[in-house]
C-alpha cells in the first residue's frame, strides 16, 4: 500500500499535506531567486541559501509522505545543492535521499566550517565504500558529544555508524552486521521517540513541527546504511528496521518511505 494511502490511519490529511508541500516548494523557489540579489553580502546570502534549502527539504519530506518520489527527488536534490553552496556537508543526507550516488558527490564538498558537520562526510564516505582512516577522525576530537541534526543525536553516533559501515570486509560478516545494527539503533530509537512526542502534540495533523514524520535526517542515514547492506550482505535496511523495537506508525512510515525511495532510479550526478 502506498504511504499516501496510509496517512489517514496516522491522523494526517493527504490533501492538507499536499497543499503545504506546494507552499513550501513555492517558498523554496522564491528564496532561491533572491540569492542573486545579495552576492556581495556573504552573511545575507548564506541566510537566503539556507532559507531556500529548509523549504526545499520540507517540500521533499512532504512529497515522501505523498508517495510522490519524483518531486521528492527534485526537492532533495535542490536542498543538497543549496546546503553544499552554504558549506554544510549536511547536504549529503539530502543527496542520499535523492538517491544520487554519494561516491560521486561527497568529494565535491569542501572543508566544513563547523567541525560536527564532518560527521556527515564520514558517513557518506563509508556508505560509498571508502575507508575511514584515523587522521579523518582527528578534527572531531572533543566534539563527538555535540548534538547535530533535527533529532539532536551526538556527532559521535554518526562516527560510530560510519566506522561500522566502513569496517574491513575481511572481518567476520556476522560480527560486522551486528555492529551496523547496534550503531543504527540510536537513530531508530530517537526517531521512534520523536514520532511518539509529535503524535501527542496539538500540531501533529498540521505538521507545524520542527520534526517531520518523513524526517530527512533519519531517511538519509537509512539510505546510507542500505547501500552498504546491499553491497556487502545482500540485505536491505528494511529488514533491520523491522527487527528493531518501533511503534506501528514509526515502522510504517520508515519502511514504506525507504521501499518507495529504493524503487526510484538514482539521479545522475551533476
Amino acid at each position: 500500500m502506498p504511504l499516501r494511502a496510509m496517512l489517514s490511519e496516522f491522523g494526517l490529511d493527504a490533501e492538507a499535506v499536499e497543499a503545504d508541500r506546494d507552499a513550501s516548494r513555492g517558498l523554496a523557489t522564491a528564496h532561491f531567486h533572491l540569492i542573486g540579489e545579495v552576492e556581495d553580502n556573504r552573511e545575507l546570502r548564506i541566510m537566503r541559501i539556507l532559507a531556500s534549502a529548509t523549504e526545499a527539504r520540507r517540500a521533499a519530506a512532504h512529497s515522501v509522505l505523498l508517495s510522490d518520489w519524483h518531486t521528492a527527488q527534485q526537492m532533495f536534490d535542490m536542498a543538497g545543492h543549496l546546503y553544499r553552496a552554504a558549506g554544510f556537508p549536511y547536504g549529503l543526507m539530502m543527496f542520499a535521499c535523492s538517491r544520487k550516488p554519494l561516491a560521486q558527490v561527497f568529494p565535491t564538498f569542501g572543508i566544513a566550517e563547523e567541525r560536527t558537520q564532518l560527521a556527515y562526510l564520514l558517513l557518506a564516505r563509508a556508505a560509498s565504500g571508502e575507508r575511514i582512516v584515523e587522521e579523518m577522525l582527528e578534527p572531531l576530537a572533543g566534539a563527538r558529544g555535540s548534538p547535530i541534526g533535527i533529532l539532536g543525536l551526538p556527532a559521535g553516533a554518526y562516527v560510530r555508524l560510519a566506522l561500522a559501515l566502513g569496517a574491513p570486509q575481511e572481518e567476520r560478516q556476522t560480527a560486522e552486521f551486528t555492529a551496523v545494527r547496534e550503531t543504527l539503533l540510536p537513530f531508530i530509537a530517537a526517531y521512534g521517540s520523536a514520532i511518539a512526542q509529535a503524535r501527542e502534540s496539538d500540531y501533529w495533523d498540521s505538521l507545524a513541527l520542527p520534526f517531520h514524520p518523513a524526517d530527512p535526517d533519519t531517511l538519509g542515514v537509512l539510505f546510507c546504511v542500505d547501500d552498504v547492506l546491499r553491497s556487502r550482505f545482500q540485505r536491505s535496511v528494511i529488514g533491520m528496521i523491522e527487527s528493531l523495537p518501533l511503534s506501528g506508525i514509526a515502522a510504517g512510515i520508515l519502511t514504506n518511505a525507504i521501499a518507495e525511495g529504493l524503487g526510484r532510479e538514482p539521479l545522475s550526478f551533476a
